[in-house]
């Protein structure tokens, strides 16, 4: 018998050249497997299949956990690496801004150590003048209600005093400068108003009014209060030459008396009250009358009829008969009527120029000749001739000469009526054109009062003051309203353009000399006025 060993089964996986784990020493040593198993190993004994199986296995998943091992390994290097590189670049960031922000910081406190140089103004503003010669105390005058007044220095046109000069109020026949400058602009210094006679026909003619009040009937030879205004004889006359040149034999049997140049009932302002038509101020305003409708053509301030256009009818049919008794019917009728279209003219007067009338009215305070001339710029402008029409008309008239009308009201042109209403300003900056003269408004500057010595102030300033001859205004008023509009010449060479509103219920002409003791004032402080 031999003396070797028998061998064990071999797994049927199992070869003579099956290598062994001392045949294969580059495996991997599983350090989970038992020790035993390893001595066996070791000693070259063979390895049971299962133990094999399990070295096999157990060499494949320390393989795997080496590698994953690695790999990790290698991730976390390469995290490092990323947020390395990254804190890195923003550290750098980071102090390339804060670098930054100290370089601006030192810049800032450099710039704010040097201070920059004051800018030059192009023009150096001249000192402002303290102005101290105050008129407070007159303006407080109890006479004259609540004041409002404005005062502008004519040249620079510059404000240097005002007590609510810019709110419009009542200004009474201070208007009649409005009008009588709306007059100048519209229908010129040469405008002259005619009075006409047509033949209408059938033994009738028509007496034709455009709006003139100074017609008079009184005889050749005598002067009503509107010296130089044409006769109404001489109109007859030549209406009944021509009558009979044309109708021979014939009489004149019937005469219209038209005054439609504007609406007959539209004669009468409502705000008026009659006793100013009764107590001889004012007429009514038509289109047709003879002496402003007077009782006496001789004074200024005499009674009015209640028809005017049946008065001139019946002045006219008596001059007709006085200037050829035969060319006229014994019973003529007469019948206020328009003059049929395509009439023919037989006769015409005119009044006066424009350049005329504005003296008249002013000097008169003609109440009558200015409400004509308010209605004839209204017909003059398109404007119809209305009442109603007035403030679009003047508004319109007096824009020529550049001076804002804002919150003009005009319902007459006399200033009659409470409804009236301008501002201080706007009068102040309308005697400063009239001083100037421009556009005819020179003609309205000659009728203005010179204190002491003409007009309605011919008789102020008693004549011993050193204002006498220095102011030439307008003075004006109404029922609770007086007014002194004009320019002075101070006594330190400024002129000033003024304008002073006493205004309420209880002010009376007493407040006149109150009003000349501002205008005194005015004339003692000249460029030092003060509006305090």
């Amino acid at each position: 018998m031999s003396d070797e060993k028998p061998s064990r089964d071999r797994d049927p996986g199992e070869g003579s050249g099956g290598p062994s784990s001392a045949d294969r020493p580059d495996l991997p040593v599983d350090p989970d497997a038992p020790s035993a198993l390893l001595d066996r190993e070791r000693g070259g004994s063979r390895v049971p299949r299962d133990a094999a199986a399990g070295r096999a296995t157990g060499g494949i998943l320390t393989a795997l956990r080496t590698r994953r091992t690695l790999v990790l390994g290698i991730a976390f290097a390469a995290l490092f690496a990323v947020l390395g590189t990254g804190a890195v670049m923003g550290g750098h960031a980071l102090a390339e801004g804060r670098a930054a922000a100290a370089e601006a910081e030192k810049a800032n406190d450099t710039a704010s150590a040097t201070p920059s140089a004051r800018p030059k103004p192009g023009t150096i503003a001249a000192p402002l003048r303290f102005r101290s010669c105050s008129i407070s105390t007159l303006a407080a005058d109890g006479r004259l209600g609540a004041l409002e007044g404005t005062v502008i220095d004519a040249t620079t046109g510059d404000t240097l005093f005002d007590r609510g000069g810019a709110t419009p109020a009542r200004i009474g026949s201070s208007m009649k400068v409005l009008t009588a400058a709306a007059a100048l602009s519209v229908l010129g210094p040469d405008y002259r108003i005619p009075t006409t006679v047509v033949d209408a026909g059938d033994g009738t003619i028509a007496i034709v009014g455009h709006g003139d009040a100074t017609l008079s009937a009184l005889p050749s030879g005598q002067e009503s209060v509107y010296p130089g205004a044409p006769k109404l004889s001489g109109l007859a006359q030549q209406a009944v030459s021509s009558w009979t040149s044309r109708h021979p034999g014939e009489k004149i049997e019937k005469v219209l008396l038209d005054a439609s140049y504007w609406s007959e009932s539209d004669s009468w302002n409502t705000g008026w009250d009659r006793a100013l038509q009764t107590g001889g101020t004012v007429s009514e305003v038509t289109a047709l009358q003879v002496d402003a409708d007077r009782a006496d053509p001789t004074a200024a301030t005499s009674p009015r009829s209640d028809d005017p256009v049946a008065a001139a009818g019946a002045k006219f049919v008596a001059a007709l008969k006085s200037a050829d008794e035969d060319a006229v019917a014994d019973d003529v009728q007469t019948a206020s009527a328009t003059a049929p279209t395509g009439s023919t003219e037989i006769a015409k007067v005119q009044s006066q120029p424009v350049s005329q009338l504005v003296p008249q009215m002013l000097q008169l305070d003609d109440a009558t000749l200015a409400e004509m001339m308010g209605r004839l710029v209204s017909k003059r402008q398109g404007d119809g001739g209305s009442a109603a029409s007035l403030t679009a008309t003047y508004a319109t008239a007096l824009a020529k000469y550049g001076v804002a009308t804002a919150g003009l009201t005009v319902t007459d042109g006399s200033g009659l009526s409470a409804a009236d209403a301008a501002s201080a300003v706007y009068l102040a900056r309308l005697a400063v054109q009239i001083e100037k003269g421009d556009d005819q408004l020179a003609l309205i500057r000659e009728q203005l009062g010179r204190s002491g010595q003409s007009g309605s102030l011919a008789t102020r300033y008693a004549g011993t003051s050193a204002a006498a001859g220095a102011v030439q205004a307008h003075s004006g008023g109404g029922a609770g309203v007086r007014t002194l509009v004009g320019t002075v010449q101070a006594a330190d060479g400024t002129q000033l353009a003024f304008a002073f509103l006493a205004l309420g219920d209880g002010v009376t002409t007493d407040a006149d000399p109150a009003l000349d003791a501002l205008a005194v004032a005015l004339h003692d402080c000249g460029a030092n006025l003060s509006s305090i």
